[in-house]
């Protein structure tokens, strides 16, 4: 007998009861780094059907596992008052069938995300000045009924992948462009907030601040930004928009563009291959055609040259999924996992502030 959305979504939510019961025991009684959530193969089937799920390349397998009432979303939610990360773990990797990734890069990606979890630092930034310089990403996603009402998420990062996570207040979509714009007031307070989060997290605050947007900036925006900067003495600010395009660029011979290729049009608007052909593996490492990422400087202090290279350099932070080419930056990649997760928060509970919870 089929199954209804109804006894699925029962399904969910009484597994999702079940693993907290086991949770709240380990969290009590035996203070692990991390907990580890294994998936039976049935129950994975039961709740989101038999058939053998498509994993886009720039998506991890996680994530793709979507539903109206989604069981990875609701246990990361509801499993953050317990205050210990927690790694979701399908049992069919102990035997890899032939459409899952291989041995060795399964093995690579699990134990990354669980030293991770488990407050270590797989790798880092490079640090290419003496400035101390943070990236926060900002998105903007809607709450679980699907209405028009959206919530702004920021998250910041420092060279050595150390940040905070930060859930906005409710947000308008702006009638010119169509896309959901933070007020004065609203980008002043988010920013500021995370910002004194992120000093009770690392005890600094930074000299320069790069701020990385799904969308474009509202003047708005730019002024509640700034003024966040001038307030605490923050020398440098980089206002910068990252989202999809679809202009393509050919090289001769037919190889797609070298990863790193950057075309200026002019001095505000940019395209940067964050995938593309790597000199090393004499290839281009994809499936698809690779296109690039365009970037739009609203205001900036730093070349866009050195913007685009950070860019490209934190496309290697996604230590959910060791590729060491993703197309968008972690800034933006975590910005939207975590607002994902957000949504299944109840509004009274707490978001945790760290990434190992949501990744």
């Amino acid at each position: 007998m089929k199954k209804s959305s109804e006894d699925i979504d029962d399904l969910i939510i009484k597994g999702v009861d079940l693993f907290l019961t086991e949770i709240k025991f380990l969290a009590k009684n035996k203070k692990p780094d991390v907990i580890l959530c294994v998936l039976d193969e049935k129950f994975t089937n039961m709740v989101y059907g038999t058939k053998t799920v498509e994993i886009d390349e720039e998506e991890d397998e996680e994530s793709s596992l979507s539903i109206e009432i989604n069981f990875r979303r609701l246990l990361k939610a509801k499993s953050m008052e317990y205050n210990i990360p927690i790694q979701i773990v399908r049992d069919r990797i102990v035997k890899p069938s032939k459409e899952m990734q291989d041995e060795a890069t399964i093995a690579w990606n699990f134990f990354t995300a669980l030293y991770y979890k488990a407050s270590g630092t797989p790798w880092a930034l490079k640090k290419a000045s003496t400035n101390n310089t943070c990236f926060a990403g900002i998105s903007f996603y809607k709450s679980r009924d699907k209405s028009t009402t959206q919530t702004s998420v920021t998250q910041i990062f420092n060279e050595q992948g150390n940040g905070v996570i930060l859930r906005g207040t409710p947000v308008k979509e702006s009638k010119k462009d169509k896309q959901p714009h933070l007020t004065e007031k609203q980008a002043f307070d988010l920013l500021y907030s995370s910002l004194k989060e992120y000093y009770e997290a690392v005890k600094i605050y930074p000299q320069r601040l790069v701020i990385h947007k799904s969308s474009n900036y509202s003047e708005e925006e730019v002024q509640g930004f700034q003024r966040v900067a001038d307030k605490m003495n923050i020398n440098s600010l980089d206002l910068v928009t990252i989202m999809p395009t679809n202009l393509r660029l050919y090289r001769e011979g037919g190889y797609p563009p070298f990863r790193g290729t950057m075309l200026s049009l002019d001095k505000q608007r940019h395209f940067l291959y964050t995938r593309g052909y790597v000199d090393f593996y004499e290839t281009y490492p994809g499936k698809y055609i690779p296109s690039p990422i365009e970037i739009r400087l609203f205001s900036y202090d730093e070349s866009p040259e050195q913007i685009c290279n950070e860019i490209l350099s934190l496309t290697k932070m996604n230590w959910n999924n060791t590729q060491f080419d993703r197309k968008f930056p972690i800034t933006i990649d975590c910005s939207r996992n975590v607002g994902e997760i957000l949504k299944y928060l109840d509004k009274d509970q707490k978001p945790q502030i760290k990434y190992s919870f949501y990744m």
